[in-house]
């Protein structure tokens, strides 16, 4: 009996340790309106705007901060999605980014109530998709979704 309860023991330690499949992925593309660059002593700031598409529906709009550090071995990377609502539903994306390719990966920093269940899980990779567009997949593994 000792050994049937060790034994149970030791697969549900196992079940625990094994990390959790992604609940749920969401791929949006995002295409490009707007993009700044401005140059300062330390290096130099990128402002980015457009707007995101699921499927071949237009869902919302975001905006991106990027920051280039002169002898830096990577670049700081912000990118908050605005979807419908007033004041819009807003889900931020923060982690780095890489200048060539070009592409970023990282967290979800804040969301809005309805994308709260992102904030503890959600993850990002974004990655070019032509000039001017990206692909965004966000992770999770919490109950939700995402235009």
């Amino acid at each position: 009996m000792r050994k049937f309860f060790l034994l149970v023991a030791v697969i549900l330690i196992t079940a625990a340790a094994i990390p959790s499949a992604y609940a749920g992925t969401s791929t949006l593309a995002l295409k490009r309106t707007n993009l700044i660059n401005v140059p300062d002593a330390a290096g130099i700031w990128q402002f980015e705007s457009g707007t995101v598409i699921a499927g071949t529906s237009q869902v919302g709009m975001f905006s991106a901060s990027r920051r280039f550090v002169t002898g830096a071995t990577a670049d700081m990377f912000t990118l908050t999605l605005f979807f419908k609502g007033n004041p819009p539903q807003n889900v931020t994306l923060m982690g780095s980014w890489t200048t060539s390719p070009g592409g970023g990966i990282g967290g979800v920093s804040a969301a809005s109530t309805p994308y709260q269940f992102l904030q503890h899980d959600g993850t990002f990779v974004m990655v070019p998709a032509g000039p001017g567009a990206y692909k965004l997949t966000i992770n999770w593994t919490g109950v939700g979704s995402v235009p």
